[in-house]
C-alpha cells in the first residue's frame, strides 16, 4: 500500500523573529540572523524606519555591522518569497 501526502501549496514567508530584537552595543560588532519559514528563498528589505548607523540589512537575512550610535530604532522589515510578502514591525 502507498499513501501519498497531499501537496502543500506554497505560502508567503512567516517571520519567526521576536520583538524586541537582540540588543547591541555601540562600538561592538553586531550580527542578527533574520528567520522566516518558507519553502523557497526569502529576500529581506527595510520598509520603514532606519537601522542604527553602522548596521546594514543583508538581503539574504541578517542585520550586521558595527553600530556607532546608541538609541532605539523602530523598524519595519519585509520578508518576500515567490508567493508573497510578510511585514514585521518592531518598535
Amino acid at each position: 500500500m502507498t499513501i501519498n501526502a497531499a501537496p502543500v501549496p506554497p505560502t508567503a514567508p512567516v517571520i519567526t523573529l521576536g520583538c524586541p530584537l537582540s540588543s547591541g552595543q555601540a562600538g561592538v560588532l553586531y550580527h542578527l540572523p533574520l528567520t522566516a519559514t518558507s519553502a523557497s528563498g526569502v529576500t529581506w528589505r527595510l520598509v520603514s524606519g532606519s537601522l542604527p548607523p553602522g548596521l546594514v540589512l543583508q538581503p539574504g537575512g541578517a542585520i550586521t555591522g558595527n553600530p556607532t550610535t546608541a538609541g532605539t530604532y523602530p523598524i519595519t522589515l519585509s520578508a518576500t518569497n515567490t508567493v508573497g510578502s510578510t511585514l514585521f514591525t518592531c518598535n
